[in-house]
């Protein structure tokens, strides 16, 4: 009985120890598997980035840029998307909101949408650095046309100078299409385009225009300029001032006007028309390119790796645009092809002048100006009173 006892007792221990040597042997195998994805993530860094949604509030127009740059490093870096459904409006306010509470994420786009917003950021350190596309075209602007009503009217070519416009725009009316397809509201900033484009006919306005963040905006061409943009409303639609931009645009695209003034961005949509479309830098030859309108930012942050990572996807972001293919639409090659030959710049007058005055103050005077309710001196003079609130 001893011995059984003995025997049932060596083979017990044997068992027990060999059990033992297997939970060790797994305990092992799940603490290198642990540390292996301990690793993993650690090397992984997140990079947080704040961008509009589509209309259908899921996706966003740079969803193939974010998921081409989180595939090419995955395990490296991870691009975190937080999507907002808002106007381009809402999204700069919601800019401004996040950086007054300083909790902006590492990459921002549209970086550069404002004179004020812009200069506060440099000012208090915020940017690491805007980085706009090499490519100006993606932020240029000129003016898109209707071949068609052209050729009805008896025009051949897009007006040279500003008085073949003027002109051309009273033929063009008399024949009973709308001239120009323009909005209200907005800041009225198609209408702006056109403005500040006729700003730059002399090297006055030239200067001015490349001041940034005037003091007064009393001074012969501002006061021109003004008086230009009252001209071209009697050229567009009796309820311009009471719609969007968008309706403008789908106008335009209708067949219902023969000019829209925009730029590369409106391609997409303009190509669809069922017209022969055109494309013209501005009279006298001069188009509207400030790469800054490209602008992404990288805020700062104490981590050096998201930093780096931030980097490392804006040199991405710039190499995939440089590579895309750009339209091969007929109104798309017009439009490369103007802005390859085009003869002199202007800035964008969005990100010289002062921000608060162009989103409230414009929108107040601009329809009164066009009403007729005030003068160009009465424009100046309230835009002067308002700016020595500021």
């Amino acid at each position: 009985m001893k011995n059984n006892s003995f025997f049932i007792k060596l083979k017990l221990g044997i068992c027990l120890l060999m059990l033992g040597g297997n939970l060790v042997g797994c305990g092992a195998n799940k603490t290198s598997v642990s540390v292996e994805q301990s690793a993993d993530t650690e090397e992984e860094i997140v990079i947080p980035i704040l961008l509009r949604s589509e209309p259908d509030g899921v996706n966003s127009t740079y969803s193939d840029l974010i998921t081409g740059f989180n595939k090419k490093y995955k395990g490296k870096y991870q691009l975190d998307v937080t999507l907002i459904s808002e106007t381009e409006e809402g999204y700069r306010t919601r800019l401004k909101e996040l950086n007054a509470i300083d909790d902006l994420p590492v990459i921002i786009t549209d970086a550069a949408f404002g004179s004020d917003f812009l200069a506060l950021m440099e000012e208090n350190n915020r940017y690491y650095g805007l980085y706009p596309l090499s490519d100006g075209m993606y932020s240029s602007a000129g003016m898109f046309y209707n071949v068609d009503i052209f050729k009805k009217c008896g025009i051949d070519t897009y007006p040279a100078t500003w008085d073949e416009f003027l002109e051309d725009c009273e033929i063009i009316k008399s024949k009973g299409y709308t001239p120009i397809s323009l909005h209200g509201g907005g800041d009225y900033w198609s209408a702006l385009l056109i403005g500040t484009a006729y700003m730059c006919r002399d090297e006055a306005g030239v200067e001015f225009l490349n001041e940034t963040l005037p003091e007064s905006y009393d001074n012969k061409s501002f006061r021109e300029m003004l008086k230009f943009v009252d001209t071209i409303y009697d050229y567009t639609y009796s309820d311009a001032l009471n719609i969007s931009h968008d309706e403008s645009l789908s106008r335009f695209i209708s067949g219902e006007a023969a000019m829209i003034p925009g730029g590369y961005w409106m391609v997409s949509q303009i190509e669809g028309a069922f017209f022969e479309k055109g494309f013209s830098s501005f009279c006298g030859g001069i188009m509207l390119v400030d790469k800054r309108m490209s602008a992404w930012g990288i805020v700062n942050q104490e981590d050096e790796k998201v930093m780096e990572g931030a980097k490392l996807f804006m040199e991405y972001r710039s190499i995939k645009t440089d590579l895309q293919e750009k339209s091969r639409s007929d109104i798309g090659q017009k439009y490369i092809a103007e802005f390859e030959c085009h003869g002199k710049e202007f800035p964008n007058y969005q990100l010289q002048w002062q921000d608060r005055i162009i989103k409230e103050d414009f929108d107040v005077l601009f329809p009164k100006l066009i009403k007729n309710d005030i003068t160009e001196n009465d424009f100046i003079n309230q835009l002067s009173i308002a700016n020595n609130k500021y």
